[in-house]
């Protein structure tokens, strides 16, 4: 039986939380000793969108191109000590770019350094409302040690839980990865029909109330999904102001990289560009689904 990145990543991570205790330890002194009172710190940034829709190379793009920090795949590894997960990553890495482009789920499959969903992270503060400012705390935290430069997240579960990160952090920046409905759908699909899963079941992100109507079809089920999520997003950024949000759209990303990346810093003055597109991305990196 052939395990997928994911399983493999989540096997990793429960060994190394049987010491827990002692990350705790560590981290805690990296926390005291990088307190600062009265320091404005970074925006946040989160890639938002449906499953499918473009996030993960959206993520890699604006990671590699941008001075940024980003959760990548040994952070990850510490879920529950994200301060630890990203000091040790920095001291391993310093300030070293990635050079990935695939990736399975949220994870890159080239090396520790490569961007990670950081869904194991995600999941226990989404999961609950009254947990929602414990992970407000946790990214400042992060934040405290990682200051000097703005921090990217893409958890598409945050796309149903805008309204809710939008309010307990108030540097929250969200940028939403827009996708024709019909290639989604179609990919959803190939996703399903590549891992087996089952038919009658809503595919990784299952918008509000979805798991209790019934559809006629696998496809009417997705097409609903995909709608769903889009609505949320969409109603959530609409009472955000222009600052804290802006909508790429993914064919013009693959079309013309170079331009949306340039969108991107011309609009978010704290996004810095590290180095110019030197040519053309190659398509074929990213339209393996």
């Amino acid at each position: 039986m052939k395990l997928r990145q994911g399983q493999v990543h989540m096997f990793l991570s429960k060994i190394l939380g049987l010491f827990n205790f002692a990350y705790n330890v560590i981290e805690q002194k990296i926390l005291k000793n990088n307190y600062q009172s009265n320091y404005i710190l970074p925006p946040v940034f989160f890639i938002v969108g449906p499953p499918r829709s473009g996030t993960t190379v959206s993520f890699q793009l604006i990671s590699k191109y941008f001075h940024t920090y980003f959760p990548d795949n040994l952070a990850a590894l510490f879920p529950r000590h994200p301060a630890f997960g990203f000091s040790l990553s920095r001291y391993l890495y310093k300030n070293r770019g990635h050079n990935s482009y695939s990736s399975e789920h949220g994870y890159s499959l080239s090396d520790l350094h490569g961007p990670n969903e950081y869904e194991l992270f995600f999941k226990g503060f989404l999961s609950n409302n009254r947990r929602l400012s414990h992970l407000a705390k946790k990214i400042t935290s992060i934040q405290s040690i990682m200051k000097d430069k703005p921090i990217v997240f893409k958890s598409l579960n945050c796309s149903l839980h805008i309204s809710e990160i939008s309010t307990v952090l108030p540097n929250s920046v969200f940028i939403f990865i827009d996708r024709n409905n019909i290639d989604i759908e179609r990919s959803i699909e190939k996703a399903k029909r590549r891992e087996k899963f089952p038919e009658e079941e809503v595919w990784y992100v299952v918008p509000d109330g979805m798991e209790r109507l019934n559809f006629e079809s696998e496809k009417e089920q997705i097409k609903r999904q995909v709608f769903e999520i889009k609505k949320s997003i969409s109603n959530s950024l609409e009472a955000l102001p222009d600052e804290r949000k802006i909508k790429i759209s993914y064919e013009s990303l693959i079309e013309s990289p170079a331009c949306v990346l340039k969108t991107l810093e011309n609009k978010f003055i704290e996004l810095k560009m590290k180095k110019e597109l030197s040519s053309p991305i190659s398509k074929n990196k990213f339209l393996s689904f």
